[in-house]
């Protein structure tokens, strides 16, 4: 989500209602290296695992804020093993970890987990369509995101060559709801629209590619102070995996 408008509404230290606008940009920065040793197995080194906010709102007098959080989780090796339903579980390669980071890697399985309802049941056979529950995005959104309403409709379009693997490409659309929690604690209403494509190379049953664009829109409301705030934008997902036998 990135280069977001946003509207601000509420009142000032003078009685009166003020109106702020300014940007804001909301990234997941993800880059990691796999190896697999095994068909059900892989190993995962973390490379970058971070989250990006940029804001400017020039009224507010404050200069542009550039945030990134590291998640303890960069920088850290994993095994994962496939399940029976195409999902991935991850442990830590090395037993000298501390007990908070391991936490952490319930919502890896729920992304993997989200990931891999998306193919549950289906052959990917060209023409098939079917629809995904809406708490599949985890697969993009993490824990950030909760309270999914809505669907994902899935149809396999057509057949392609990707790095030398077979693909089944997937167009998806889908309308969804969610409350997005922000790193200070603000839950927003979230609206999404997009559409785009999923490259499955169908052989070694992993996503290639992914191009997804459409909006954004989130509201929040803080009664308290009267704040009403809109934020409004692109929103693109995409993913990029190369694979090296």
């Amino acid at each position: 989500m990135n280069n977001l408008q946003l509207k601000m509404s509420f009142i000032g230290e003078s009685g009166q209602r003020e109106e702020w606008e300014g940007r804001l940009t909301i990234e997941k920065d993800r880059f990691a290296t796999v190896v697999h040793p095994a068909p059900e197995r892989k190993e995962v080194h973390l490379r970058r695992w971070a989250n990006v906010h940029i804001a400017e709102i020039p009224a507010s007098g404050e200069p542009r804020a550039n945030r990134t959080e590291e998640s303890p989780l960069t920088g850290q090796e994993l095994i994962a093993d496939r399940l029976d339903d195409g999902a991935w579980t991850y442990q830590f390669a090395s037993d000298a970890v501390e007990e908070e980071k391991k936490k952490l890697l319930s919502e890896l399985d729920r992304v993997e987990a989200g990931a891999a309802s998306f193919y549950a049941g289906h052959k990917l056979v060209e023409g098939e369509s079917w629809q995904v529950p809406a708490d599949a995005l985890v697969r993009w959104f993490g824990d950030e995101v909760d309270g999914y309403a809505g669907d994902i409709n899935v149809r396999v379009d057509r057949t392609e060559t990707l790095q030398n693997h077979e693909c089944a490409v997937l167009v998806v659309s889908f309308k969804a709801a969610g409350k997005m929690h922000d790193p200070d604690g603000q839950t927003l209403d979230m609206e999404m629209d997009a559409a785009g494509e999923i490259w499955r190379a169908t052989t070694i049953d992993e996503d290639l590619k992914v191009e997804i664009h459409g909006s954004v829109t989130l509201k929040a409301a803080v009664p308290a102070r009267e704040i009403l705030l809109t934020i409004v934008g692109p929103l693109v997902i995409t993913e990029d995996r190369k694979i090296r036998l």
